[in-house]
C-alpha cells in the first residue's frame, strides 16, 4: 500500500481482475494510514464487466473510533450520444464496524462503469491499512476487471 502523509493507492499499468464470489482486496487500491490521526477519504473506481452480473464492494480498514465512507455510482451512463436518461443510482454506506462487509452488491450490465469513494476515518490507537474490496456473484467468465487511473487516497486532516 502506498505509505505517507497523503497516501495515493493506484492502478497504474495493468487492469485488475477479481473473479472470486467472497470480497477480495484489489490491487493497487490500498493506502496506510497512522494511529490517531484523521482522514479525508477520496477515490474512484473504474471497471467494466464482460457480461450482466451482481458485483459486491466494500472495504477494509483498522478500527476506527469514528467514520463514515459512501461508495456510490450509476448502473451505467448515457446510452450515446443523443440519450437524456440515465438508469439507476446506487449506494452504500460503510461505518466504523463494517470492515470487510459488503456495502454495495448491485447487478451491473455488460460495459464500462464507475464508484465514487468519499469518507472520513478517524483511526483507533493502531494504525493500518484501508483496502478496497470487491466480489463477483457468478464466478467464472464473468470477472470484474479494475481499470487503469482507479486510485484511493487519503489526506490527514489532523
Amino acid at each position: 500500500p502506498a505509505v505517507s502523509v497523503n497516501a495515493v493507492g493506484l492502478i497504474s499499468s495493468f487492469p485488475v481482475g477479481i473473479s472470486a464470489a467472497t470480497l477480495t482486496a484489489i490491487s493497487g487500491l490500498a493506502v496506510s494510514v497512522s494511529a490517531g490521526a484523521i482522514y479525508d477519504l477520496r477515490g474512484m473506481l473504474l471497471f467494466s464487466v464482460v457480461s450482466a452480473n451482481v458485483n459486491q464492494f466494500g472495504m477494509t480498514f483498522p478500527l476506527l473510533t469514528d467514520g463514515e465512507i459512501y461508495l456510490r455510482g450509476s448502473t451505467s451512463g448515457l446510452a450515446g450520444a443523443a440519450a437524456s436518461a440515465f438508469s439507476s443510482f446506487y449506494g452504500g454506506t460503510i461505518t466504523k464496524g463494517d470492515s470487510g462487509a459488503v456495502a454495495v452488491s448491485v447487478l451491473f450490465g455488460a460495459g464500462n462503469h464507475s464508484m465514487k469513494i468519499d469518507g472520513v476515518v478517524v483511526v483507533d490507537t493502531i494504525g493500518g491499512v484501508v483496502r478496497l474490496q470487491a466480489a463477483v456473484s457468478a464466478v467464472g467468465n464473468r470477472p470484474i476487471v479494475c481499470l487503469r487511473g482507479s486510485f484511493l487516497r487519503v489526506f490527514r486532516l489532523a
